[in-house]
Parts: structure tokens; C-alpha cells; sequence
């Protein structure tokens, strides 16, 4: 036999055993062995090139490592999951003590909650407040249920806000700044009432809520008091998460675990980091007079993810926000099976980013390398260390398994706290992987259609982010 190069190979009859110098090649040098039965060919690599590249994972699953150990590290996460804001016990003194509250609560076709969420919001254990809620243009048995419960609780209002909302507003945006401005109107209409019939007096703070929130009875004077202790202008309560399905778990699961590592709960109540806030939908009580001052949500009106850019307005501003994650005041099931978990979460991940592609470039590398990547690479590391490859595969696999078992620690805390079964722990690569492929959906439905939430379609020319733009 003789190689392509013109080097001589000697065979035996039914065994080939030959050395072939490493000196007589170049990297990559291609070689076909050519005999009497067929053609062998093949591919010679100089071993330096797979050392190399056995390193560069190493280093690479290192960085990972140490990314787990400072989050694992970081005292923010523990705060946020291990904190308890609990229902509180007043004397009546220290009720009168307590300043007025409106709450206001859009919904737009949540009558499946609504004879549920609606009697807890009438009957929070609270001295001085109304309910507005806002029926954004519902088409279910949301009309009928608000009309019932409006009748029953004197101090609740209910705004029809009907038809698409006006041009430069999306749907949320515009039903909460209806419900505003019914109040700031019943407010006029209660000051020049009769004397004799007793009204709530005019809000000093305003909490905003979603209409599948479900409210312990001391929900809002629990909030209130630690306004009060912590003089805080704004406090946003996080729920407790129910699930319904699996996928819901591990997406889920995922997702709040990206919002313990993106926003350290000791920098969102810092106003040192003006631009790190951690506020939702789910519960905001807010000053009046800050509300006032950043425009309400007139500021976000186009942002699909009001929230979080409200709280960024107001931090901004200079108000003194304080946010606590709580099971025992609020709880709720966020989406319901897997096709509105979709939809919710396409809505929302593009518009996380800023509607950048740049940023979601950056995201969808970040996941793979540390969410995924370990559990990759300790499969490839093992698998190569077991073929011989030597040092390199098995300083990769060790550092790959390191950073599996950080990313394990801190996950066995998510899920505890999200009451999940033990092997959850375990989940983040595969939530991971399903959050990539509802961030992908979110671009694509962006750019083609739009994003839909609740029946409305938001695209490119729909949304903005006003704090990104200012």
C-alpha cells in the first residue's frame, strides 16, 4: 500500500501495522490509503491543535463556574426568597394612622377570576379605601360579574373602557389611565356630596394590581405598614407562583431565577443604581404625589412591560422604592397551560431587551454558554476523557461539573421556594431551552404581525421604551 504523499506503507497479509512520522506531514494534511480491496481515507490532526482546543473549554467552563459562585454567593437572591412580609394585627389607633388608598385593577376578559379576586379586593381589612376596576372591552361575562360585585360593595367603581385603545397607548396602559382619571372624577363628586354620607377621602397612594391576584385580607395594610417602617414611596409585592403544568414549572422556574441574577434586590432598593428596579404588575402601591410627578402611565404608554419601566421612572425621579417577594399576601397562576404561556412571554422578551437585536444576541449566547453549556460540556468532557484525549477533557469535565452543581445549588433554592418537586433542581437546562424558543418566537412575531396579548397585536410602530429613548 502507499499513501497519497508517496510515502511506503508495508502490510502484512490480513494486518496493516504501520508509523507514520508526524514530521512528514502538515496539519490537516489529507492522506488516502490505497490497497487492493478499497480506499481508506483520512484526515490527519496535529495533536497541539486538540490540546488547544481542550483548554479553551476548560477556561471557558471555569468562567461559567465562577459566575455560578458569585450569584450562588450574592446576598440578594437569599434576601428576595427568604424574606416574609406577613399579615399584620393593628389596634384602632393604629389603623387611623393609615392613609387612604385607591386600588385599581384593569382586566380585559378574566371573568373566570373575577368573583374571586374582586370580593378579596372589596374586603381587605383596611380603614379607608375604593376599588376601581376597569373592564377593558371584555367580551365574556366580565359585565355582568362587575355589575353584580358594584352593587354589593359600595366603595368599588367600575370603568367600561370600551373599544381599541387610542393611538400611542397600549391596552394595560390606557384602562389603568381611565381608571385614574374616574377616581381623580368620583373624588370631585365625593367632595361636594352630601356631608352627612360618609366617603373614603382622597388617595394618597395608589395600588395598582392585575385581576388574577389573588389578595390575603390584610394584603393591603400589611403593604402599608411597611411603607410606613421603611418610608417607602413605592412597594411592589411578588406572588406566590401556582402551576398548572409542567411546562409552566420549568419555564417558569427559569425565568425567575434570570430575575434573582438580572435584578439584585439590595441594588433595586438602592438609589445608587437608578436604572435596577424590580416591580410588577402584580402589586405596586404607590405615592400619589410621585405618581403625579412622572406623568402616571402616561410615562410608559406605549411600553408592554409597564412595570418595570414605571418603577424605572420613579427611582429615577428620586422616590424610595422597596420590593418584597411574598407567599403569604399574594399569590397567582400566571398563565394557564402552554399556549398563553407563550403568548405572554413572546410578548414580553423582546420588549425586555428593548426591542434590540444586538441585546437579544447577547441573551441568547449568555443562556447557552451558562445555562446549557454545562450539562454539554460535562457530557462531551466525559465522553472525550473516556476515548484517551488526557488532561485537557478531564480539566473540562471538571470544571463543567463544578459549574453544574453551582447552577444545581442555587436552582434546589428556586425551586424550594416555588414548592417543586426535588428533581426541578435539575430543570435549567431544559427551561432554558424552552425560554430560547419563546425568545426566538418573540423577535419573529415582533417584526411579523406583531406580539399579541389579549386579543391586541403590538408591533414596531405600536411600542417604545420612553426610559431607553430619554
Amino acid at each position: 500500500m502507499t499513501a497519497s504523499n508517496g510515502t511506503a506503507i508495508h502490510a502484512s497479509p490480513g494486518k496493516a501495522t504501520f508509523d507514520l512520522p508526524a514530521s512528514i506531514l502538515d496539519d490537516d494534511d489529507e492522506i488516502t490509503i490505497e490497497s487492493q480491496r478499497g480506499r481508506i481515507h483520512f484526515v490527519y490532526s496535529s495533536p497541539v491543535e486538540v490540546y488547544m482546543v481542550g483548554w479553551l473549554l476548560a477556561a471557558v467552563m471555569v468562567v461559567v463556574a465562577a459566575l455560578w459562585l458569585r450569584w450562588s454567593a450574592a446576598s440578594g437572591w437569599r434576601l428576595a426568597l427568604g424574606q416574609e412580609l406577613l399579615p399584620t394585627i393593628d389596634g384602632q389607633n393604629d389603623c387611623e394612622a393609615l392613609p387612604p388608598v385607591a386600588i385599581i385593577c384593569p382586566g380585559r376578559n378574566e371573568a373566570a377570576h373575577l368573583r374571586q379576586t374582586l370580593a378579596e379586593l372589596a374586603e381587605q381589612q383596611y380603614p379607608d379605601f375604593r376599588v376601581l376596576f376597569v373592564d377593558d372591552d371584555s367580551d365574556d361575562d366580565t359585565p355582568a360579574i362587575t355589575t353584580e360585585y358594584a352593587k354589593r360593595y359600595p366603595h368599588m367603581a367600575i370603568v367600561r373602557n370600551e373599544g381599541h385603545p387610542p393611538a400611542g397607548w397600549v391596552g394595560k396602559c390606557w384602562a389603568v389611565q381611565r381608571g385614574y382619571e374616574t377616581l381623580a372624577e368620583i373624588e370631585a363628586l365625593d367632595t361636594g356630596s352630601d356631608a352627612d354620607i360618609r366617603h373614603p377621602r382622597p388617595a394618597e397612594f395608589i395600588c395598582f394590581t392585575d385581576a388574577d391576584i389573588h389578595w390575603h385580607p390584610k394584603c393591603l395594610h400589611a403593604a402599608m405598614r411597611y411603607a410606613q417602617q421603611h418610608e417607602a414611596d413605592v412597594v411592589a409585592l411578588f406572588p406566590q407562583l401556582d402551576f398548572g403544568t409542567t411546562g409552566e414549572r420549568l419555564v417558569q422556574a427559569a425565568v425567575v431565577l434570570a430575575f434573582c441574577v438580572l435584578f439584585p434586590l439590595e441594588k433595586a432598593v438602592d438609589p445608587a443604581y437608578p436604572d435596577i428596579v424590580f416591580t410588577g404588575g402584580a402589586f405596586m402601591l404607590i405615592s400619589r404625589k410621585w405618581y403625579d410627578r412622572v406623568g402616571g402611565h402616561g410615562s410608559v404608554r406605549q411600553c408592554v412591560i409597564e412595570d418595570l419601566n414605571l418603577g424605572r421612572q420613579l427611582k429615577r425621579a428620586g422616590a424610595s422604592i422597596r420590593t418584597v417577594v411574598t407567599g403569604k399576601l399574594l399569590r397567582c397562576r400566571m398563565y394557564e397551560g402552554w399556549s398563553d404561556q407563550w403568548e405572554g412571554f413572546t410578548k414580553n422578551m423582546y420588549a425586555g431587551v428593548n426591542y434590540r437585536p444586538d441585546r437579544m444576541l447577547g441573551v441568547f449566547i449568555g443562556v447557552v454558554l451558562v445555562c446549557i453549556g454545562p450539562l454539554v460540556a460535562v457530557v462531551a468532557a466525559l465522553t472525550w476523557a473516556a476515548a484517551g484525549a488526557g488532561a485537557p477533557a478531564w480539566a473540562a469535565a471538571a470544571a463543567a461539573l463544578t459549574a453544574a452543581a453551582l447552577q444545581v445549588r442555587l436552582m434546589n433554592r428556586i425551586r424550594r421556594h416555588l414548592r417543586l418537586r426535588w428533581f426541578y433542581s435539575m430543570s435549567l437546562p431544559v427551561g432554558a431551552f424552552l425560554l430560547l424558543l419563546i425568545a426566538g418566537g418573540s423577535v419573529w412575531r415582533y417584526y411579523v404581525g406583531g406580539n399579541v396579548w389579549k386579543g391586541r397585536a403590538y408591533g414596531r410602530e405600536g411600542v417604545k421604551d420612553p426610559v431607553e429613548e430619554s
